[in-house]
């Protein structure tokens, strides 16, 4: 997870040196991400990945050229950011959506867990239809990061 934590980081760095401000929210506490543990297990009847968490720990979610990562919970200020719990929620009126865990989405395409095939995907934002599969959230999100220019 290293890669993408230090990619964020740097990446923040450099937004606070040219706008004074980085993107970086502060990280959840120990309490939300216990709340959050306990409410993945009713919500998605399982446990949502370690590497999500490990990103929570540096910021509650985040919010960057397009690319929303979604929090432990709902943040309403300085920016709107649904919690991975509230974000889910919308998708799971549509039953065949239950199939899958969504953590980050930007304009075009959305992170998900797939839970039938057990792996990480990056998918069409509209379709659903599956784009890419990896075996990790960290390289998922990287890949999603990459092919859809956030950092450029």
């Amino acid at each position: 997870m290293s890669v993408l934590i230090n990619l964020i980081e740097q990446k923040n760095k450099i937004e606070e040196s040219q706008y004074q401000e980085g993107f970086l929210l502060p990280p959840a506490t120990e309490k939300q991400l216990i709340k959050l543990q306990e409410n993945s297990l009713r919500f998605f009847k399982g446990t949502i990945s370690d590497q999500f968490i490990e990103l929570l720990k540096i910021s509650n979610g985040f919010s960057v050229n397009g690319l929303n990562v979604y929090g432990a919970n709902t943040i309403e200020s300085p920016i709107y950011l649904p919690g991975i719990i509230e974000a889910n929620e919308s998708f799971y009126e549509e039953c065949s959506l239950k199939q899958f865990i969504a953590y980050a989405d930007e304009n075009m395409s959305r992170v998900v867990f797939n839970l039938n095939t057990r792996l990480y995907a990056v998918i069409d934002r509209v379709t659903w239809e599956i784009i890419d599969e990896y075996e990790t959230f960290e390289e998922a999100l990287l890949a999603l990061i990459e092919e859809s220019c956030v950092f450029e």
